[in-house]
């Protein structure tokens, strides 16, 4: 079986680069390539099962304070993670 992944672009003030590839890494992404763009921002770039993303922009949003820049698109398919489930937390 296969799962739809995306290529996730992000464009961060450096000091939130760790942050984030800690709660990408914890959604089974696959970090392919960062590099300084000079004026305190770093690039991004992610390989992300698709389900992993799902409701990711908020929580960006949120540990950028708003000053990230994210897009993703569909990159391939590829097998199913498997033993994976991306929980998440749900408020009532």
């Amino acid at each position: 079986m296969s799962e739809p992944f995306e290529s996730v672009q992000i464009d961060t003030p450096d000091e939130y680069t760790g942050s984030i590839i800690d709660s990408l890494s914890k959604r089974k992404a696959e970090m392919q390539n960062m590099e300084s763009v000079g004026n305190g921002q770093t690039r991004l770039t992610f390989l992300a099962p698709s389900r992993g993303l799902i409701g990711y922009s908020t929580e960006f949003l949120s540990m950028t304070r708003g000053y990230g820049i994210m897009n993703h698109t569909f990159e391939k398919y590829m097998p199913v993670i498997k033993n994976w489930n991306p929980g998440r937390q749900r408020v009532l």
